[in-house]
């Protein structure tokens, strides 16, 4: 009797360990799923996030490209860049790179007009002892003045220490090349408009 009471407990003990054991193990491939499948679906929304970031950064420069090329097309100031027109103090009347800083100021750091040799001759916002300076040394200038085609640089670090990109557009005078317009504009301001409002909450990415 006594011996029957032993295996039966023996029994009843291996098959309370079997079941803790199995539940344990069922326990642990549900976990390791639940975080493949956590991970694989933060990866996949992460993925996301940097793909639409990517594309609006790509159709925000195509859509200020395409602005700076209407700039350049405008013909009061093509002109101007032929002539060499030096504006070495802050315009009160009609300036088309006025108008169109004016406009983007949100946006865009700084929007410069250059001659044919790569000398300053216009500044947004204006800074007093700017125009006149040769700017062929900044990027995407030299390549303009070379192939003479529309360039989007590589990031940079700009006056401030602050790293930016530019974007530089030819300007021809009938057909005969007369500058450059460009435009600067702080990885900062980028970053406000693209990055920061991706945020992390309870409620995940967003």
């Amino acid at each position: 009797m006594k011996k029957g009471l032993s295996t039966s407990t023996l029994i009843a003990c291996v098959a309370a360990l079997s079941v803790i054991i199995t539940t344990i193990y069922i326990t642990y491939l549900f976990q390791k799923n639940f975080e493949a499948t956590l991970v694989s679906q933060t990866q996949q929304q992460l993925l996301t996030i940097a793909k639409s970031t990517a594309k609006n950064l790509e159709e925000f420069i195509a859509e200020y490209s395409k602005d700076l090329n209407l700039l350049a097309r405008n013909p009061f100031h093509q002109e101007e860049l032929y002539r060499k027109i030096l504006h070495d103090k802050p315009d009160s009347g009609y300036c088309p790179l006025k108008d169109f800083y004016e406009v983007h100021q949100n946006e865009i750091d700084a929007l410069t007009a250059l001659d044919a040799n790569g000398i300053m001759l216009h500044r947004h916002p204006f800074i007093k002892n700017r125009p006149g300076i040769d700017k062929t040394d900044k990027p995407g200038v030299t390549s303009v003045l070379r192939e003479l085609k529309p360039n989007v640089s590589e990031v940079f670090y700009n006056n401030l220490g602050k790293p930016a990109i530019s974007i530089s557009e030819p300007v021809f005078y009938k057909s005969e090349f007369a500058g450059i317009v460009r435009w600067m504009i702080q990885i900062d301001t980028i970053s406000e408009r693209f990055v920061l409002p991706i945020k992390a909450g309870k409620k995940g990415l967003s």
